[in-house]
């Protein structure tokens, strides 16, 4: 009732400074994530992708300004990552909107708790990339044969790069981590890396006591070393949890903020993997 109330007042918001204020330019795509863009951006071209999250900021507990509305406002086309993760911009939307993961990713999901961050999958990735470029080359008819050209490179690509992931990530098996939040667990499942957790599913909210208790028994019992715990989240309650585990806190970054590819996002994860198995 919150969000919707607040997309409400945004919108009425952006509507009367849109008509006081000139108009924006059109832009070609926008996605919400630095990784959605990471993966869009080698498809279409990186100058022909906005970012609107691009400080780190969680989408889970993001609040849009009315300047975010009316830039969503210019996309002829949003892509955004899950209806679970960001499926709130789509209500900003006035023209297409396409999700990198629709509802059907969670076919396969048996907890309870469905995990939507299949970006951290790269072959959850390369299973999108051909739904993804129909969807381009349906918004952008004349570029379709680039589009199918870059597509198939970028595949290549991902596909090289997970191979030597997972090389490098064989000798980590033997151990574990444990995940504060449910953002990386596609990866490590993915990769074969034994983890416990996550402490929290509900990500943007304060873990709870009971959490950290539900998994210290498993952890004393384990041979984790190292707690993962996203940028964008407060660190206090894991550090302290994490020094009386006697795991080291390692920060995550989740969304791709500081990566410069998707490739070098895969990899930034798999050395995080590996520095914590040492």
């Amino acid at each position: 009732m919150i969000r919707i109330l607040s997309i409400s007042i945004l919108l009425l918001l952006t509507t009367t400074a849109c008509d006081r204020a000139p108009k924006m330019p059109v832009q070609d795509v926008i996605v919400t994530l630095p990784v959605i863009g990471h993966i869009v951006s080698p498809l279409l071209g990186v100058d022909r992708v906005s970012v609107l999250l691009d400080g780190g900021e969680t989408p889970h507990s993001y609040q849009p300004t009315p300047s975010d509305v009316q830039i969503l406002s210019t996309a002829q086309l949003m892509v955004l990552a899950h209806p679970d993760v960001d499926g709130w911009a789509r209500d900003f939307s006035t023209a297409g909107v396409s999700f990198v993961f629709n509802e059907d990713g969670h076919e396969e999901e048996e907890d309870e708790h469905p995990d939507a961050h299949f970006w951290s999958d790269p072959y959850r990735v390369l299973n999108a990339i051909p739904s993804l470029s129909n969807t381009l080359c349906e918004q952008f008819p004349s570029e379709c044969p680039a589009i199918r050209r870059r597509a198939t490179a970028f595949s290549g690509r991902i596909d090289s790069v997970s191979q030597q992931i997972e090389l490098q990530l064989q000798t980590s098996r033997k151990r574990c981590v444990v995940s504060a939040q449910p953002f990386m667990d596609h990866f490590l499942e993915r990769f074969q890396i034994e983890h416990l957790g996550p402490i929290t599913h509900e990500p943007g909210l304060s873990p709870l006591p009971r959490s950290f208790a539900h998994l210290a028994d498993a952890v004393s019992h384990s041979a984790c070393s190292s707690l993962l715990v996203q940028q964008a989240y407060s660190k206090g309650p894991y550090q302290t949890w994490a020094d009386d585990m006697q795991l080291t806190m390692r920060q995550i970054d989740a969304v791709g903020t500081d990566a410069s590819s998707y490739e070098s996002y895969l990899v930034a994860l798999a050395q995080t993997v590996l520095e914590s198995s040492q």
